[in-house]
């Protein structure tokens, strides 16, 4: 009798670590889906998408910081509290939303960059994603562009490749001339 209470304990545990596995899995599935889904929504590479999240917030969907003209940057995009109104009239989407569903802040961060890219996508409209002013510009884009090549040093186009993507064409943000053209030409 003792070894069939064992034997039921041990079968519900591993239904149990099965479910988990399975659970992580579609929970996986469905994040990569949604950076994809964005992604290919407004034109915008998965890896600038991802290296813009990791540069605001550390993809933590829960940030929040204030700023010093009263303003506040929320969720993983730090989408700045000047775009709610915009966002509550044109899509029915509040702050709330942003925080507490991380692929909404994910599709309102890549709108606020795609509405700054009418023509292409260039170091000057992703610099604009975080600031007005050229300076700050240049410097986001710069960070930017280091998280997207990490090991890139030298000024000028370089092929390289990775496990997910090729790159063909690297314009780096280093003067306006730089910032006025394409960024990527991505390659899948």
């Amino acid at each position: 009798m003792h070894g069939n209470r064992l034997a039921v304990a041990d079968f519900f545990w591993d239904v149990m670590r099965i479910t988990a596995i399975l659970i992580l899995f579609f929970l996986s599935a469905s994040a990569h889906a949604c950076w994809d889904t964005v992604a290919q929504k407004y034109a915008i590479h998965p890896a600038l998408l991802r290296a813009i999240a990791a540069q605001e917030s550390g993809f933590n969907n829960r940030a929040v910081n204030s700023n010093a003209n009263g303003s506040r940057d929320v969720c993983m995009m730090q989408v700045n509290s000047s775009w709610f109104p915009v966002l509550k009239h044109k899509f029915n989407i509040s702050e709330q939303d942003l925080k507490s569903n991380w692929c909404t802040c994910l599709d309102v961060g890549a709108w606020i960059l795609a509405q700054g890219c009418t023509h292409a996508m260039t170091w000057d409209c992703v610099g604009a994603y975080n600031a007005t002013s050229h300076v700050k510009r240049s410097r986001y884009a710069w960070q930017i562009f280091h998280r997207l090549y990490p090991a890139q040093v030298m000024v000028g186009a370089k092929q390289t490749s990775t496990k997910h993507n090729s790159v063909s064409h690297v314009a780096q943000p280093v003067d306006a001339e730089a910032a006025s053209q394409s960024i990527i030409a991505f390659e899948q």
